[in-house]
């Protein structure tokens, strides 16, 4: 394995580093290895070296080509020095000197973690480092694309783990580093923003607000809310479903499958489903977290007033043709059936069949309701309920607080519910006395 190709440092600059260094140092950088060295002495010596480069401020060409001697040395070894010098210089940039140029699968964790300790030196350094800005050293390095950071570092390499994801969405709340992103390479940007459905269903609700903004005028926080809302049930820039349980990562959701997400979802689900749920989908309580998030992703909207409201009953709600529908289409059949067997159109949520079962949730924002299952907003929220219903605990039975109705479980088989959106349980609506 040979840690410098010939053709990576000129000779000019071999000479300056022979002088600077010494020629033993620069030795160590050329020297062709078959077999792994003993990795104690030679990746100190190694470390020597790439710590005068920095400190002399010797060429980025040398203190790439020092410490890729190291990396091909000892990956491991590699991200350890990487992380410990951008801890120990964060008040500085020095310590993002020592991977400036790194191979992508060590700049994701030296990456992390300038990012999780808010070294915004070391994060502004990375963030701007050749792989953005420089085409001309993309195109030496094999990489003639100018956004090949993007793509292998935030597409490929932060979504491949969970903390990764994490991380991610904190740059897209944070707004600071994604616009400086934006900034230094715009294409990139856009490709990120095509691929991260948090940022999408933003993009998408931006340029409607910037299409009705005429002759200087602003649009109301609550117009550019309500637009998100609309962009959210309807699945603009981010694909999500309802179902009755959770079934996929709100972190998924927001920052997009990485390949490997979409075959360890197929290996999760296929047990327990005929057909794969083609979009990502969870529950109701998640389903607010995940708009909420959106909110927090959009700019300017960051300190709105978001509180979670719920209904503490099982609730029966009104025929969903007569509402406007969200994610739960106002078309579909529901779960409940008359004493006949006849389909109401309503759907009971029964919660975990218990005296307070918080069946149903949304979220208020600024004061106002959303909810984005049923997609009613402001009052229209409490009046898609047509009536609450509690549990004696342990039974299949509710009945209704404060009427004279009663929904029971049907176990025999006469009428089913469809299994739309994971509900899968029939109940028959009769009136008592």
């Amino acid at each position: 394995m040979t840690v410098i190709k010939g053709g990576n440092v000129r000779p000019v600059d071999l000479i300056n580093l022979q002088r600077t260094l010494g020629n033993q140092a620069v030795q160590r950088l050329l020297v062709e290895r078959k077999a792994k060295p003993k990795a104690s002495n030679l990746l100190a010596s190694l470390t020597v070296t790439l710590e005068k480069a920095v400190v002399k401020k010797l060429p980025y060409q040398l203190i790439d080509a020092a410490a890729l001697a190291i990396y091909n040395t000892d990956a491991v070894y590699y991200n350890k020095l990487l992380a410990y010098k951008l801890e120990k210089h964060k008040s500085d940039e020095k310590g993002a000197f020592y991977g400036s140029s790194m191979p992508p699968d060590a700049f994701v964790p030296a990456f992390e973690v300038a990012w999780t300790k808010r070294m915004h030196g070391a994060v502004g350094f990375l963030a701007e480092s050749a792989w953005i800005k420089d085409p001309a050293l993309c195109k030496e390095k094999g990489l003639e694309d100018p956004a090949y950071f993007i793509k292998v570092f935030l597409l490929e390499g932060m979504r491949k783990r969970d903390k990764g994801k994490q991380l991610l969405m904190e740059m897209v709340y944070e707004k600071t580093y994604l616009n400086k992103l934006k900034e230094i390479c715009p294409e990139g940007f856009q490709k990120l923003v095509e691929n991260i459905p948090a940022l999408k269903i933003v993009s998408t609700v931006q340029g409607e607000v910037a299409s009705e903004e005429t002759n200087g005028d602003v649009m109301s926080v609550d117009k550019v809310v309500d637009k998100l809302f609309d962009a959210f049930i309807k699945n603009k820039g981010m694909d999500v479903a309802y179902t009755g349980t959770k079934i996929d990562e709100n972190t998924v959701i927001l920052t997009g499958q990485s390949k490997d997400d979409v075959k360890a979802r197929v290996k999760r689900l296929k047990p327990a489903f005929d057909v794969i749920p083609a979009k990502l989908s969870t529950a109701c309580h998640q389903l607010l977290a995940l708009f909420q998030s959106v909110l927090k992703s959009y700019p300017g909207l960051e300190a709105l007033d978001v509180k979670p409201g719920d209904e503490p009953s099982a609730v029966l709600t009104q025929a969903l043709g007569t509402l406007p529908g969200g994610l739960i289409a106002n078309n579909f059949g529901g779960n409940v059936f008359t004493e006949a067997g006849q389909p109401t159109g309503q759907i009971f949520f029964s919660g975990n069949q218990e005296k307070i079962s918080k069946s149903h949730s949304w979220v208020i924002i600024e004061g106002e309701a959303y909810d984005p299952v049923l997609g009613t907003k402001g009052d229209n929220v409490a009046g898609a309920i047509h009536g609450k219903f509690e549990f004696n605990n342990g039974t299949d039975e509710a009945t209704e607080i404060g009427g004279k109705r009663r929904l029971t479980k049907v176990k025999d088989g006469t009428v089913k519910a469809s299994g739309a959106y994971g509900i899968t349980t029939a109940w028959k609506l009769t009136l008592d006395g």
